[in-house]
């Protein structure tokens, strides 16, 4: 199984770089006026940006509190706010959270549909087979058409279920075949 890092299923870096933090977390004008719009207090206006602002870099929706500090401490830092972990970690159970998902994902134009994301993912990988025998290009294969799809990207554990299916499936196609030696 290839590992999350040798694909182009991105992930947050623990140590993000300034310009990192300041190209890819800083929020614009209008996403800290959609934010305005959908809160209440200090710490949600907060934890609506870092969600929006993971959301556009990865693709998906994550954990607040698995966001690395120094990414909410730059989103707080603009919005001249502070946010403690355990705000962060009441703000990933509340309603509020999917609530705003809701509003980011319209915002970003995301289709959120898990069952027809699959099936634009395994539609990508069997035509990727033809061509490509590495599943690291098939998974990069079928990240590329979820993104150009405006689907939001499944947890890396689904790319690597798929390819159990298909190890296990008696009709496992060339690819799957030159990987393991036609085992």
């Amino acid at each position: 199984m290839p590992r999350i890092d040798e694909t182009a299923y991105r992930q947050l870096k623990a140590t993000p770089t300034e310009r990192e933090l300041r190209e890819l977390y800083t929020p614009t004008l209008d996403e800290r006026l959609l934010a305005q719009q959908h809160t209440t207090g200090k710490s949600a206006l907060v934890a609506f940006l870092v969600l929006l602002k993971t959301f556009q870099h990865l693709g998906y929706a994550m954990a607040l509190a698995s966001v690395p500090m120094p990414i909410v401490s730059h989103v707080a830092d603009q919005m001249e706010c502070s946010v403690t972990g355990q705000d962060l970690i009441n703000y990933d159970l509340s309603g509020t959270r999917r609530r705003h998902l809701q509003v980011i994902r319209t915002q970003l134009q995301i289709v959120a549909d898990g069952v027809a994301a699959r099936e634009a993912m395994e539609h990508a990988m069997r035509g990727a087979c033809e061509s490509k025998d590495d599943l690291i290009d098939l998974i990069n294969i079928a990240i590329e058409q979820l993104t150009r799809q405006r689907f939001e990207l499944p947890a890396f554990s689904t790319f690597e279920r798929r390819d159990d299916q298909r190890a296990s499936h008696p009709d496992r196609g060339d690819a799957h075949a030159a990987r393991t030696g036609g085992d």
